[in-house]
C-alpha cells in the first residue's frame, strides 16, 4: 500500500520545539520548588522566633522563681518558730512577683509550713513557674530549711473559645 504523507501529517510528526517545550516544563518546575523552599524557610523562621521568644520567657521565669528561693531561704534562716506562719504570711503578701499563693502548716511536724506559689516573669508574656516547697522554721530537727516539691512551668490557659478557626465544630 502506498500511502501518500499529506504536508499537515508530515508538521504534526515533527519533533521541533520538542526541547523547547521540555525547558520550559523545567523552568516552571524549578520554579515551583524555589517558591515552596522560600515559603518553607519563612515558616521555618516564624516557628524559631517564637521557640526563642517561648525559651526567653521561661528562663526568664525560672530565675523569677530562683530569686524567690534564695530571697525566701534567706527570710526563713531568722525565722522564730512561734510566729512563724504570720511573719511568711507577711512577708508574701509583700513580694511583687508572686500570686495565687497559699500557706499550710503541717500537721505532723512542728514549725513546717507547705507553701504552694506561682512566681511570674516581670515580661508579661503570662510565663511563670508554679512552685510546691516545705518549708521547716524547727532548727531542732536536722536536714533542708526548705525543700523542693514541685517545680513546673505555668502558663495562661488558652481560651478556645475566641478564636477563628482552628477547631473543627461537630
Amino acid at each position: 500500500m502506498n500511502r501518500r504523507i499529506t504536508k499537515s501529517a508530515v508538521r504534526f510528526r515533527s519533533k521541533r520545539g520538542m526541547a523547547s517545550a521540555l525547558i520550559i516544563m523545567l523552568l516552571v518546575l524549578l520554579i515551583f520548588f524555589g517558591v515552596l523552599s522560600l515559603v518553607t524557610a519563612a515558616a521555618d523562621l516564624r516557628l524559631s522566633k517564637k521557640r526563642a521568644e517561648w525559651n526567653q520567657a521561661y528562663y526568664l521565669a525560672d530565675a523569677q522563681a530562683v530569686g524567690f528561693l534564695a530571697a525566701l531561704d534567706g527570710y526563713c534562716a531568722g525565722l522564730n518558730a512561734d510566729r512563724a506562719e504570720a511573719l511568711l504570711t507577711e512577708w508574701l503578701a509583700g513580694q511583687h512577683n508572686i500570686t495565687d499563693w497559699s500557706l499550710e502548716s503541717i500537721a505532723e511536724e512542728r514549725g513546717a509550713f507547705s507553701l504552694a506559689a506561682l512566681v511570674l516573669s516581670q515580661t508579661g508574656q503570662g510565663q511563670g513557674i508554679a512552685v510546691r516547697l516545705t518549708i521547716r522554721t524547727d532548727r531542732s530537727t536536722a536536714g533542708r530549711l526548705i525543700t523542693i516539691e514541685e517545680w513546673r512551668q505555668w502558663q495562661p490557659p488558652f481560651d478556645y473559645d475566641d478564636s477563628n478557626g482552628g477547631l473543627w465544630e461537630g
